[in-house]
């Protein structure tokens, strides 16, 4: 018995209709999958076109989709629909599209694909190439970060919520994006499978803090159970004392969660819904890149934190848990006595019999005409006016009396009285214009609207009169201001173009086919004509400018190319356009200038020459005038060498004295042969090193390279140091080296003259305890001395060009000026003197430029 109903509900199956099948990521259960579909099956079923309509639920939070269970889904799947494949298939949300992309060929090979809520970007090239459309989902990281700074201005940190789903993971990378140049909001992302460790996370959480809810439909407990959605959601917010911001509107079921910019899946899926009938009736259709998400307030919730809902001026929200206000609690009792005054004034309309009876019944129609704009006269088969409102009366000119005695002739000025008359006659309720007439004989133009209605056997006329001469006066201006636009288009001597994106036709202007030699006839309406006279080499970045501004990625569209002239050669173009779009997003229209800026171009590189040739020219001077510096500094140097090798000379002179009594005593052996020998050698090394370091001081570096800062530092201390010793001058050196990209020898060269600028000054102030200091720290060198400082009249001068305070011919004045020169206009550094009591101090500092390339 058994089997026989088995058998006879499988046969059922097989033979019902599904033209088309709805395939869910998730279960009926999931309030975000329910919207979706209801909106959807209420769009095809009220279209009027005949469906037959299936929904399976592939239930994916619950049971996650490995490949065994997608293997089961596909065996169930192939078994039902086999024999009656749908014509449409309409997926919901990630899951359920990677099942129909990995598994359509065997399942359903014929049937059109339409999706809806889709997050994965990625596909968007796959989906396009097979033909397959929908409605993409994306969350609003910013415009959720600027609404939780709107509802709280004082909050400082915002918790990103997450259950460590793949959705999460993809949502999470697209947040860190977003979020990445919002610098007054610090952002800590908590996700995990354990709801647990989620919790015990936000217990913790900093005061001025909201949390931001981003994916939580796949939450598991300590023994891996799936945790329902609400549930979740409630032990989150039992964990966190502050407000909750919603990025779904499934989301939003908690008393802490106040809402936020939601994507929202009832609107999702009436989007995909009309793609699905367009694509049913054979229409051409294109994906909703822009995700259909709106702001959702729960009042209540906003409330609990002190915030009002209709104060937040947010574009369209939609409020929830309102309290319904006055008219809403009592909308039926309104409605009855509503009712029951319309049935009353019926009455009094119809026990009215003459003129007098007449205008007692519209003095109660008096409050509501006052309070229209437009002037309203009513008068009766003898065109005597018996009521104006108080607008008739302003644009009429008279008071109530005198136009409630008129005949309403004498509002009609001869011009008009035909045009009037007929519609008089006519009795037409079409509106028409024609000219008025006002008290002191001024004419303007209005527009009129009359009806006949009878009341108790009477029959009045009701006319409506709207003054439209302003408006009037307002459309001659605006055809004026369309003129001098033309004309300023037209002198303005640029090519307008006008692209229509949907079927690719171009209008080119008379001026912008002139600009490339052509006359009107020779160029047609399609946008191939201008890519085909792109230059090649231009032609593949300016579709790409053209791309980012239709995406979105640019306010307006800016692009230089070169554009084949008629005879020939090539016209630099600067091209510029805006494109205007749909409400759904997309761009459908583009519209720009055409500006010949060839001549422009040429000058240009004229000018780019030139400079070219004045900076090698600059260069080369200033090599020389570093050069000529050096050599200024070369006495002052060989003595420094003269320091430098005379201790070492009188060592190997005294050596070579006491050799001969060393052998007279029989000292000389083989050990004492070899150790002379070393120590001999060693001072003659130095001695080399010293003469190595002075070569590479005067070599002029012809390109860059890295260097050592401490080296180089070390280098021009090694050149100073016999003097700095004879003098009994010490020197440190502390501090992590770091690395520079540029000329050696310049470096070395302003170092070297700001420890030869401290030791004149700690020999000429100082007696003992001198000493210069340097260290080097976050990219900076310091070199300080403790010689007496620098008066404040000669720091301001001290980097000038000639300056020295030092006795004629003791000094030229180009060293703190070379050094300046070399540091900042070389190196893009800064050189800075300081100093304070007895210190003077130097400091050169570079940027990334130079430091990290």
């Amino acid at each position: 018995m058994i089997r026989s109903l088995l058998l006879l509900c499988c046969t059922a199956l097989l033979l019902a209709a599904s033209d088309i099948l709805i395939l869910n990521s998730y279960s009926s259960t999931f309030d975000w999958t329910k919207k979706q579909v209801d909106a959807m099956i209420r769009i095809l079923e009220n279209s009027g076109e005949d469906i037959e309509i299936s929904v399976e639920y592939m239930d994916t939070k619950q049971i996650k989709p490995t490949a065994e269970y997608k293997r089961r889904l596909f065996e169930f799947y192939r078994y039902k629909y086999g024999d009656n494949e749908p014509e449409i298939i309409i997926v919901t949300d990630d899951n359920a599209m990677n099942f129909v992309l990995e598994f359509k060929q065997q399942l359903f090979p014929d049937a059109r694909v339409v999706f809806s809520g889709v997050n994965n970007m990625s596909l968007k090239q796959q989906l396009q190439e097979m033909g397959i459309v929908g409605v993409y989902e994306r969350m609003s990281p910013k415009q959720n970060a600027v609404f939780a700074k709107i509802v709280d201005p004082d909050v400082e940190t915002i918790y990103l919520i997450g259950d460590d789903s793949v959705t999460y993971g993809a949502l999470e990378k697209l947040f860190k994006q977003n979020l990445s140049i919002i610098e007054d909001l610090r952002f800590v992302y908590v996700s995990d499978e354990n709801i647990e460790k989620v919790t015990r996370k936000l217990q913790d959480a900093q005061p001025n803090s909201m949390a931001m809810l981003v994916m939580v439909a796949s939450f598991r407990n300590a023994q891996g159970e799936f945790v329902p959605m609400k549930k979740a959601i409630a032990q989150i917010a039992n964990s966190f004392n502050g407000p909750i911001i919603s990025t779904a509107d499934a989301f939003i079921d908690n008393d802490k969660v106040i809402g936020g910019h939601c994507v929202y899946g009832a609107k999702q899926g009436r989007e995909a819904a009309k793609l699905a009938l367009d694509v049913l009736r054979g229409k051409k259709v294109q994906s909703v890149y822009k995700s259909p998400n709106v702001y959702i307030l729960d009042h209540t919730q906003l409330e609990r934190f002190g915030v009002n809902a209709e104060r937040l001026q947010l574009e369209n929200p939609m409020i929830i848990n309102k309290p319904r206000s006055f008219y809403k609690k009592y909308k039926y009792y309104l409605w009855f006595v509503a009712g029951v005054m319309v049935l009353l004034l019926l009455f009094l309309l119809l026990i009215a019999r003459k003129n007098y009876q007449l205008k007692q019944v519209l003095e109660n129609f008096t409050a509501s005409l006052n309070a229209t704009l437009n002037a309203v006269i009513i008068y009766g088969e003898n065109r005597r006016i018996v009521y104006a409102n108080d607008a008739a009366r302003e644009l009429f000119g008279y008071d109530t009396r005198e136009l409630e005695q008129m005949q309403v002739d004498a509002l009609i000025p001869k011009s008009s009285s035909m045009t009037v008359e007929n519609h008089i006659r006519q009795k037409s309720s079409e509106t028409y214009s024609a000219n008025m007439l006002r008290q002191n004989g001024e004419e303007f133009e209005a527009l009129i609207r009359g009806k006949n209605i009878r009341l108790q056997n009477r029959e009045v006329r009701i006319t409506s009169v709207i003054d439209i001469s302003e408006l009037k006066a307002k459309e001659k201006q605006l055809q004026a201001e369309k003129e001098r636009f033309q004309l300023a288009i037209d002198g303005s001597n640029d090519g307008l173009w006008d692209w229509d994106i949907t079927t690719d036709e171009v209008y080119f202007s008379p001026r912008w086919k002139a600009m490339l030699g052509y006359e009107e006839s020779e160029i047609g309406t399609q946008l191939d004509e201008w890519r085909k006279r792109v230059h090649p080499d231009d032609l593949k970045q300016t579709l790409k400018d053209v791309a980012a501004h239709i995406d979105g990625k640019s306010t307006i569209y800016e692009n230089i190319h070169r554009v084949r002239h008629k005879q020939g050669h090539w016209v630099w173009i600067l091209d510029r356009g805006k494109a205007k779009y749909d409400e759904n997003g997309m761009a459908t229209r583009m519209v720009g200038f055409h500006t010949d800026i060839t001549r422009q171009k040429e000058l240009e590189e004229s000018l780019e020459s030139k400079v070219a040739e004045q900076l090698e020219d600059i260069r080369t001077k200033d090599q020389l005038l570093q050069q000529q510096s050096k050599l200024a500094a070369m006495g002052e140097m060989i003595g420094a060498i003269a320091h430098q090798w005379r201790q070492p000379l009188n060592v190997l002179n005294l050596s070579i004295e006491m050799l001969e009594d060393d052998y007279a005593d029989g000292l000389i052996d083989e050990v004492f042969i070899r150790r002379f020998v070393d120590k001999q050698t060693s001072i003659i090394a130095k001695m080399s090193k010293t003469i190595d370091d002075f070569r590479n001081f005067f070599r002029i570096d012809k390109d860059r390279d890295f260097f050592s800062v401490k080296e180089a530092v070390e280098s021009a201390i090694n050149i100073q140091e016999a003097q700095l010793q004879h003098h009994e001058i010490s020197i440190d050196i502390a501090g992590e080296d770091f690395e520079l990209y540029g000329f050696k020898s310049e470096f070395e060269q302003v170092v070297l003259n700001l420890l030869a600028n401290a030791k004149d000054a700690l020999v000429e102030n100082r007696k003992e305890g001198r000493l210069i200091s340097v260290w080097l720290k976050d990219h900076c060198l310091y070199v300080e001395d403790n010689g007496g400082g620098i008066q404040e009249y000669i720091r301001e001068r001290i980097f000038e060009p000639y300056f020295t305070t030092k006795e004629e011919g003791q000094g030229t004045g180009m060293g703190l000026y070379m050094s300046k020169m070399i540091i900042e206009g070389n190196m893009k550094g800064r050189l800075e003197v300081q100093s304070e009591g007895k210190k003077t101090g130097f400091s050169l500092c570079f940027s990334k430029e130079f430091i990290d390339i």
